[in-house]
């Protein structure tokens, strides 16, 4: 029986890209002739969808089936920023790759709501990226042991979550860069979709508390502004205009450290020599940077595949929520002296 993997090497793209344009994904960026490769290979190898794979057993063999037929991926606005290699879609292949070896089928929605989980006799759960404050309150209301929250931290004791300590991480960054004898270290970031201001407060809030409890934490270091690569130029330009000037630049993202190492190398200094620059994911480009940008590691796909298995343990009976939180490394590189 063919299987998503031999569609892939045949068409010679990832598992989860296939998985995708077989699933009807709106999300994926694909061009219309990969997309219709797919399709039409997965025909000549007469793949089952995964309903179809289902009806059929093995005469005398039983083997395990997690106990959920669907489950619903909600990205809320995220959906906007799922392109290759983004934050978000390696989250959304972690979910899909997990998926994949449980043999559950992922459905990607803009919102959730109640109208999703119908009667009709399949067990379903949800995985939310992010607050979730676009889910329907009565979805999330009544299926509140289906619903699991990933990349957000809830503090709510009902419901379970996956995502990064990024307060610790930052608190971490912060007494290494003084560890090597920066001590005018400013902090360009926002939140990344303007109104889910969460994504980046872990970052911000401890970047505060910690020079503030030195006394030092200086306003005119901070530039707060979306997260991506021109708002990582504007905002490190308006620190450079500070006198004296900051030696380090935090960044609530890579992307955002690039925007960062063009606004120094505009003003005619050198990354790392005059100003240091970190970022927060280490995406796989950070360290074909000129110089190597130095970052703390985010695990996206960990964070997918947690947030599956954390929602086939509660319909498998679990009660109590559970709150898994990842550590997060910092890579030094030669953006940092």
């Amino acid at each position: 029986m063919a299987k998503l993997k031999d569609i892939a090497e045949i068409v010679g793209t990832s598992i989860a890209t296939v998985s995708r344009v077989l699933n009807r994904d709106a999300t994926i960026s694909v061009s219309p002739k990969t997309r219709a490769r797919i399709v039409a290979v997965a025909e000549e190898l007469d793949y089952k969808p995964l309903k179809e794979r289902r009806s059929t057993h093995t005469s005398g063999r039983t083997s395990f089936r997690p106990k959920v037929s669907e489950i619903y991926l909600e990205l809320g606005e995220r959906w906007k920023h799922v392109s290759e290699g983004s934050y978000y879609s390696r989250l959304k292949n972690g979910v899909e790759s997990r998926c994949l070896e449980l043999d559950v089928h992922v459905v990607t929605v803009k919102r959730l709501y109640p109208e999703l989980f119908q009667s009709d006799g399949k067990t379903r759960g949800a995985i939310v990226v992010g607050q979730g404050s676009g889910i329907h309150r009565q979805a999330r209301d009544f299926w509140q042991n289906l619903i699991v929250f990933a990349d957000f931290l809830r503090e709510e004791p009902d419901f379970d979550s996956v995502g990064h300590d990024l307060y610790s991480a930052t608190e971490q960054l912060m007494t290494g860069l003084t560890s090597r004898g920066y001590r005018r270290i400013g902090f360009i970031g926002g939140c990344s979709l303007g109104e889910h201001p969460e994504i980046y407060e872990a970052r911000f809030e401890a970047y505060k508390d910690w020079l503030s409890r030195k006394g030092v934490f200086d306003t005119s270091l901070v530039s707060l502004a979306g997260n991506t690569t021109d708002n990582g130029l504007e905002c490190t330009r308006e620190l450079l205009a500070v006198t004296p000037r900051p030696d380090a630049i935090v960044a609530c993202t890579d992307d955002m450290a690039v925007g960062a190492y063009k606004a120094v190398r505009d003003a005619g200094l050198k990354v790392a020599q005059d100003v240091a620059v970190v970022g927060f994911n280490d995406n796989p480009a950070s360290e074909l940077l000129d110089p190597a940008l130095a970052s703390v590691r985010l695990a996206p796909e960990e964070i997918g595949a947690s947030a599956v298995n954390l929602l086939l343990e509660r319909l498998a009976g679990r009660f109590t929520a559970k709150k898994v939180v990842l550590q997060s490394p910092i890579i030094w590189r030669n953006s940092v002296k």
